[in-house]
């Protein structure tokens, strides 16, 4: 069935028409502003947008969901910052004219016909570009607009990425953050939650800072044993006939060991990683840990560019430079961590890495 389209709709898309750049606001206040045109760096030009602009307005004019935005990586810090903080992401906004005063919250902002806004996704970066997908909003969008002075019914209700905010029209909304902690209720409403935050299931509830599982790998994710290096999806089969054999490393000092598997955890998410470095890929969860340093670990989504790794090589550990790194927001896949008995760590894909935490772990 398509679409359509008030006169203020109409009015927004023919003002996003002639902007010229994009402003993407994170969830801690930060503004990026991405042009359209070109940049001059040591006598060379590059064109800032690839597709971006143009193809965005003629999208939405068009009903299409989402976007690709593709930018040369001119930038190459800035790039590296979109795709791995992408669970920060929330809106991309053409030349707004008066301040956000909250950078979750739409509906604060009076002048609607300069604005147009909506959910990123998937981003991507490596050495020479980086993109992002552009979710066009709508059902958001038409609230907005429906609810003039007020602002979007909760994210729970609507399912769109949207933040509900203190003049949600719920009458069962809590009305301010305070009062959604203070009642326990931000999960049900979902107001408060990021869009893109992975979400997991138990046994535990993962993360860098307590228990439970902590990260995850995906199933085709190769874990070194005396046995070969074996997919992590198949340890539970093996684990479960006895075979729980596995090399891990001391993280003080990198010295290599046998060791045993304790138990094999599964669980859902919907969000990950795909990191390339040097060495090779792997397909991660946000928080699983990875050895940077001797007696260092950081998480996935710590990384920036040319931070490095510890990876196996000829039965030592080398540094491991980060080459590119993608976001995938919009995957949801069946993940696995191990629980290792003496140093608490493994093999993935030859990374050094930490096993499931728990807040007494290294």
């Amino acid at each position: 069935m398509p679409r359509t389209w008030s006169t203020d709709l109409q009015s927004i898309f023919q003002a996003y028409r002639v902007r010229h750049s994009l402003d993407v606001y994170l969830n801690n206040g930060e503004l990026l502003q991405l042009s359209r045109g070109y940049i001059e760096r040591d006598t060379i030009v590059y064109n800032n947008w690839i597709t971006a602009i143009d193809d965005l307005s003629a999208s939405i004019e068009q009903s299409v969901d989402r976007v690709t935005v593709k930018c040369q990586n001119v930038n190459s810090e800035l790039g590296f910052n979109l795709a791995s903080n992408l669970r920060l992401l929330d809106y991309a906004v053409a030349n707004y004219g008066k301040q956000y005063q909250s950078v979750r919250n739409p509906a604060l902002i009076e002048d609607f016909p300069n604005v147009f806004p909506g959910v990123l996704a998937n981003a991507e970066v490596d050495e020479t570009r980086f993109q992002f997908e552009f979710v066009v909003d709508y059902e958001s969008l038409g609230n907005i607009i429906a609810l003039r002075g007020m602002s979007p019914k909760c994210w729970w209700t609507y399912k769109n990425g949207i933040e509900c905010t203190s003049t949600s029209s719920l009458t069962t909304c809590p009305k301010t953050r305070a009062g959604c902690i203070e009642r326990g209720a931000e999960k049900d409403f979902g107001g408060w939650e990021f869009f893109e935050e992975p979400t997991s299931s138990q046994p535990g509830t993962g993360g860098n800072q307590g228990g439970g599982i902590g990260g995850c790998f995906l199933g085709e994710t190769l874990v070194w044993t005396p046995d070969g290096e074996i997919p992590i999806g198949e340890l539970s089969h093996r684990f479960a006939n006895g075979k729980r054999s596995i090399w891990s490393f001391d993280p003080a000092t990198g010295e290599i060991s046998e060791d045993e598997i304790e138990a094999v955890w599964v669980q859902q998410i919907t969000g990950f990683f795909t990191l390339g470095f040097e060495s090779g890929k792997v397909n991660v969860s946000a928080p699983h840990r990875f050895l940077t340093d001797f007696g260092r670990f950081s998480p996935a989504d710590d990384f920036r560019r040319n931070d490095t790794t510890k990876a196996l090589d000829d039965l030592r550990l080398i540094d491991s430079k980060l080459l590119s790194i993608k976001w995938n927001s919009d995957k949801t896949e069946t993940v696995f961590n191990l629980r290792v008995k003496k140093n608490r760590t493994y093999f993935a894909n030859k990374f050094a890495v930490s096993n499931s935490k728990t807040p007494n772990d290294f």
